[in-house]
């Protein structure tokens, strides 16, 4: 897998997904192209020997009516949409509300973006992501996720002095039982979780609310990112979308 940064904003994305690609669409004659969002350089890792990867659920067949996840970025979503491809876990959720665009696709990393009173394109105002990781981030680095339960995750990613975490508790989404946590990085490109390829880092302009949830052998990660002092509403609007999605498997 690989990741072209995209040029311009350096270090104002809050959710860095080193190992995905945002697709833009193709420039019309004598029209920009969307902006993607802007990334910064992956901060490079290694997942640790001895803690292989877990498999992805094996994809049931494809749920009746159901939308392709959208192949460019930018594009808005209605209806009802099946994440796998691109995403490694099969998973339908339904989008009713408008102002929701799609944003990275990759294998081991999805999200939805909003960008409610700032330009489309730029740095958004709302996102929910979906993650299948290698390793979580702990304070001595990176730490397999193979066997390990929500809460010992969350332990490592907390345990680092970088990162302030607050609003621990027990979550449950597409029916698995998990803990979440809001997680602030005054760093840039501060790592969370990711894989060998790179890390998803947060960086000060959005917090997340983090959802880590156990499956098979692994862990899914859901995060919703917003500013501080809206991260409560933007958990509150996720709902709508993430309480419809299901495990297709």
């Amino acid at each position: 897998m690989h990741r072209s940064p995209s040029a311009g904003l350096v270090g104002t994305l809050v959710l860095v997904a080193a190992c995905g690609t945002s697709t833009a669409p193709p420039a019309s004659p004598g029209a920009a192209a969307p902006t993607a969002p802007a990334t910064v350089a992956p901060v490079a890792s290694i997942a640790p020997v001895g803690t292989p990867r877990p498999a992805a659920p094996s994809a049931a067949p494809r749920p009746s009516g159901s939308l392709d996840w959208p192949a460019e970025f930018l594009v808005e979503m209605h209806g009802r949409y099946v994440t796998s491809p691109p995403f490694v876990i099969p998973m339908t959720l339904e989008i009713a509300e408008g102002g929701w665009y799609a944003g990275h696709r990759n294998p081991v990393f999805i999200d939805l973006q909003r960008y409610d009173g700032v330009e489309l394109g730029g740095l958004p105002s709302r996102m929910i992501g979906f993650g299948w990781p290698e390793h979580v981030r702990g304070g001595d680095g990176e730490v397999g996720v193979a066997g390990l339960t929500p809460g010992a995750a969350i332990d490592q990613m907390t345990a680092r002095a970088s990162i302030t975490s607050g609003n621990r508790g027990p979550v449950e989404l597409l029916g698995l039982a998990g803990e979440r946590i809001d997680l602030h990085s005054d760093l840039v490109n501060n790592p969370i979780f990711g894989t060998a390829d790179g890390d998803f880092g947060i960086q000060p302009e959005l917090d997340a609310r983090l959802a880590v949830l156990p499956l098979d052998d692994g862990l899914l990660m859901v995060a919703v990112l917003a500013a501080a002092d809206d991260l409560d509403a933007a958990w509150q609007q996720a709902q709508a979308i993430l309480g419809t999605a299901r495990l297709e498997r």
